[in-house]
C-alpha cells in the first residue's frame, strides 16, 4: 500500500516550532506577572503592617498621657521606611504593567502562530482526504480489473472445454 507524503511536512514542522516558541514565551511572561503579583501582595503587607506598628505605637504612647515621650526619632525612620515601600510598590505596579502589555503582546503572536499552523494542518487534512480517496479508486479499479480478468478466464475454461 502507498503511503501518504506531505509535501509541505517541513513547514507544518516549522510552524509548530514556531508556535512552540511563541507558548514559551507567554508562559515566561506569565510567571514573571505572577511573580511581580506575588512582590506586589508582600510588599503590600509590609506597608499595611508597618503602618500598623506605627498605629499601635502612637497610641500606646498617648495611653500612657501626656508625660509619655514619643520617641520622634523611630516614628521618623519607620514613616520613612513605609514610604520608601511604597515607592518600590510603585514600581512594582509598573513594572506590571509592562508586563501585561508584553503578555498582551505575547498571546496575540501566539494566537497568531496557532492559526498559521492550523491552517498548514487543514492543508495536509484536505490533502490526506484526496489521496485517500484516489487510494480507494484505485484500489477498486484493481478490484475490478481482477474481477473481470476472472471472467474471461472462466468464460474460457467454459468455451474451451478440452
Amino acid at each position: 500500500m502507498a503511503r501518504f507524503v506531505f509535501r509541505m511536512q517541513r513547514l507544518l514542522e516549522q510552524r509548530q516550532r514556531e508556535e512552540d516558541e511563541r507558548t514559551r514565551a507567554v508562559a515566561e511572561l506569565d510567571r514573571q506577572r505572577v511573580d511581580l503579583e506575588a512582590q506586589i501582595r508582600a510588599a503590600q503587607g509590609s506597608i499595611d503592617g508597618a503602618k500598623r506598628d506605627l498605629r499601635d505605637a502612637l497610641a500606646g504612647e498617648a495611653r500612657e498621657g501626656a508625660g509619655a515621650v514619643l520617641d520622634v526619632r523611630s516614628a521618623r525612620l519607620q514613616a520613612g521606611a513605609t514610604i520608601q515601600q511604597v515607592m518600590r510598590t510603585q514600581q512594582l505596579a509598573i513594572a506590571l504593567a509592562g508586563v501585561h502589555q508584553r503578555l498582551a503582546t505575547a498571546r496575540a503572536a501566539l494566537l497568531e502562530a496557532a492559526t498559521r499552523r492550523k491552517a498548514v494542518e487543514l492543508l495536509r487534512a484536505r490533502q490526506y482526504d484526496r489521496w485517500l480517496l484516489e487510494q480507494n479508486r484505485r484500489e477498486s479499479a484493481a478490484m475490478d480489473e481482477m474481477g473481470v480478468g476472472q471472467w474471461r478466464r472462466q468464460e474460457r475454461a467454459v468455451e474451451s472445454p478440452a
